[in-house]
């Protein structure tokens, strides 16, 4: 009798074993995926209606039953894609149970390699509606196999490291300078906005013109207009998603000054047309210098025209004397006062054409002007023109004009061989024989004509530097509205400089917090219990299975489900105590 319990024992416990294997998930039942995006533009990721609307989405999916010859019949291996404002969050449907083994869609790349697979979805973008904004893709991918085993089944998501934008909304361009004018130039102010992508240019144009690209800009002046006339000038704005405003215009009418009054009438309190301070002191403002001592003028406050008891040649600088009205006595021998008898500034970047056609003049390629016009928006220019007046005591009166070109560094890295390149107008100077360097920095000659160029080795995030250079001339203000802006651009390679746009942080770690800062990545373990998949749960930041998890049910609805092979050995269990039961009885 003993050996009929040992035999039935053994019956049970292999019973067990068989049981055990029955119920374990075989080789291969883990499913990964690696989820990429590729839409046109990649270094910018815009989309509109003027870019080519379709997002390429490219998975890689591992799936270890097809790696292992697992037989496919009755198997299913499908796929979610959503598109979301936060990584991860599956938000939008784009298509949902898309079969990943059957079916003969186009989208299928490269299918029958068992170990990695590719699929590849394009997302036609224009026909959906889509509010304008970031956006990133999700994809999850699970098969049904385990499901049917009353167990669990594969399950993985993964979200795009990189995401795009969709702005399908122009932006906004508009005027605020006046539609007349009394002077022969205007200055044309404009201002654009857009909520998504940003202004990346603006565009100008005057009477239907071609359009000149002025970058950011917010106003130009145009100079040496004539008048009386009539001109239109336009803008319109573009973002950075190449979508256009609307054109903005204003039609400017260019009159001559206008009258300050009628017929003169001496006592009106007017002072108007041939009136004086001479001819009507009643009226007019007295002037020091037009013959005749009015108001408050006496021969403390304009000797010119009161008179003073200062002799002039006497050796002595006398009350109501001063250099300009007697240099003998005011002006000591081989003393010189120099006196700033004009001062002009001017700010910004110049346009695509004037750098064009400066570096052109120069005899730079093509190439190098192209490289020059997309380095200038890391500098900002200013230049300040001073024409200078020197006296001295039994000399005439000597007149040049002092230039000083100021280049700061905004493009938020250091910047090196900063080339800064002149073009003087030859009203000021006919060749470069005429100009000369003050300072630190010299300049070399790329035309007589001139166009000069200085050489800055070096310049720190938010650094300015002055270059100063003379002409042997003075300069009048008309000249000096001839020039145009400084060209400055860093000549040298970028060191690219490694951002959190540049890298991907994804782990492909369901149990923890992705994140980036300062091109560092970071990885937050979220709290134990969290879920991370069907019939899984993280622990100590890994994805660990739950206990009797069921694929769509909560971990609290899942404690209810036993575990199979619990279940036969309790049931192995009770039968080995009733058959010892049942022998006791019998003997």
């Amino acid at each position: 009798m003993e050996s009929r319990i040992l035999t039935v024992s053994l019956v049970f416990i292999s019973l067990i074993i068989v049981s055990s294997f029955a119920f374990a998930a075989p080789p291969g039942q883990g499913l990964t995926i690696d989820v990429n995006i590729n839409v046109p533009y990649n270094d910018i990721n815009y989309i509109s209606n003027n870019r080519n609307t379709i997002v390429t989405i490219d998975f890689n999916y591992h799936d270890t039953n097809l790696a292992t010859g697992f037989n496919v019949t009755g198997y299913s291996l499908d796929a979610n894609i959503y598109f979301s404002t936060t990584s991860g969050a599956d938000q939008n449907v784009i298509v949902t149970n898309q079969s990943l083994i059957t079916g003969t869609d186009s989208n299928r790349s490269n299918w029958g390699a068992p170990d990695v697979n590719r699929y590849v979805w394009k997302w036609d973008t224009s026909k959906y509606t889509i509010l304008d904004g970031n956006y990133f893709i999700d994809v999850n991918v699970f098969n049904n196999h385990w499901k049917n085993d009353q167990n669990t089944y594969g399950w993985d998501s993964n979200s795009s490291g990189k995401s795009f934008m969709i702005d399908r909304t122009n932006p906004t361009a508009s005027i605020s300078s006046s539609s007349t004018s009394t002077d022969n130039k205007y200055t044309f102010a404009y201002s654009g906005t857009d909520a998504t992508a940003g202004v990346k240019k603006y565009w100008i144009s005057v009477d239907n013109s071609n359009w000149t690209d002025v970058n950011t800009t917010t106003s130009y002046t145009f100079t040496n207009e004539s008048y009386p006339a009539t001109r239109t000038y336009y803008v319109k704005s573009q973002d950075y998603a190449d979508n256009n405003s609307t054109v903005a215009s204003v039609t400017v009418s260019f009159s001559t000054p206008p009258k300050t009054g009628y017929d003169p009438v001496c006592g009106d309190d007017i002072c108007n047309g041939s009136e004086t301070s001479a001819t009507c002191p009643k009226d007019c403002s007295s002037v020091c210098g037009d013959g005749s001592c009015t108001r408050s003028e006496n021969k403390n406050t304009c000797p010119r025209d009161c008179g003073s008891t200062a002799v002039c040649g006497n050796g002595f600088c006398e009350e109501g004397e001063n250099p300009g009205l007697c240099r003998e006595d005011c002006l000591p021998q081989g003393q010189i006062i120099k006196q700033i008898i004009l001062s002009r500034e001017k700010e910004g970047k110049p346009t695509s054409q004037q750098i064009r056609d400066i570096l052109t003049a120069a005899g730079a390629s093509p190439n190098a002007i192209e490289k020059a016009s997309a380095a200038v928006r890391k500098t900002n220019s200013k230049r300040k023109v001073e024409v200078v007046k020197e006296t001295s005591q039994g000399s005439q009166d000597i007149f040049y004009t002092n230039i000083t070109v100021n280049v700061t560094n905004t493009a938020g890295q250091i910047l090196r061989d900063i080339k800064v390149v002149e073009s003087i107008p030859k009203s000021i100077a006919s060749s470069a024989s005429k100009i000369s360097a003050i300072g630190t920095y010299s300049f070399r000659v790329l035309v007589d004509d001139p166009i000069i160029e200085f050489t800055v080795p070096q310049l720190q995030q938010g650094q300015s530097v002055d270059l100063t250079y003379t002409v042997n001339a003075q300069a009048t203000d008309s000249a000096i509205n001839q020039f145009g802006l400084p060209i400055a651009f860093s000549a040298a390679d970028e060191q690219p400089q490694v951002t959190c746009a540049d890298i991907s942080c994804i782990d492909n770690n369901p149990c923890t917090t992705d994140s980036c800062s300062g091109g560092q990545c970071s990885f937050t373990p979220l709290a134990d219990t969290s879920s991370c998949g069907f019939g899984k749960e993280c622990r100590g930041g890994q994805c660990v299975q739950a206990a009797a998890s069921v694929p769509g049910q909560s971990n609290a609805s899942n404690k209810g489900n036993a575990d199979p092979t619990l279940l036969v050995i309790l049931v192995v269990l009770v039968v080995i105590v009733a058959g010892y039961v049942y022998y006791n009885k019998k003997k």
